[in-house]
């Protein structure tokens, strides 16, 4: 990890890039989660890769489904698959730190990115913490993960961590 400590980073990011209200810019929530949507993903996604390529720092990406998603519309209504996307959020946040955002991406696809996180440390001490808490409200996520590489842009991120995802989604089936 990089001697910044993830308040400096997260300072400097809002300083340089984001001002704070930008951030909290209604355009960029989702009226679902509260919680950020794909256009705030579409903005923020190159700048947060801009700067862990400038600060030499790791930038790793999770992409989340909500597995059994469709049954939950089909069956309990709409209205509970809100809930339930918005518990989802809700409990992410609670675990991710304040440097690492969540973002719904569509539908029941979620993106979490953890600044100055390797992949390896993503794995280790965040994903479980997040499928343990998702267990209290009877959910569960299929999760594909990746860390950026030198060329990569916020759609080369994104295919190669939801390509996993979906890999692992097919292994519970």
């Amino acid at each position: 990890m990089s001697e910044n400590t993830d308040q400096e980073l997260r300072e400097g990011f809002h300083q340089t890039d984001l001002g704070w209200n930008e951030r909290e810019d209604p355009v960029y929530k989702d009226p679902v989660t509260h919680g950020y949507n794909r256009a705030a993903y579409e903005v923020f996604m190159p700048r947060l890769l801009g700067e862990a390529h400038e600060s030499k720092i790791p930038l790793t990406m999770a992409v989340l489904d909500l597995d059994m998603f469709k049954q939950i519309n089909d069956t309990l209504g709409h209205s509970i698959a809100d809930e339930k996307l918005k518990e989802l959020t809700e409990k992410i946040e609670s675990i991710i730190r304040q440097t690492d955002y969540v973002f719904r991406y569509g539908g029941d696809e979620s993106v979490i990115v953890f600044r100055n996180l390797t992949k390896a440390e993503a794995e280790r001490s965040v994903l479980p913490k997040i499928r343990e808490k998702l267990k209290d409200g009877d959910l569960s996520v299929s999760v594909g993960m990746t860390e950026q590489k030198e060329r990569d842009d916020a759609r080369s991120m994104f295919d190669r961590a939801e390509k996993l995802m979906y890999e692992e989604k097919r292994g519970k089936k």
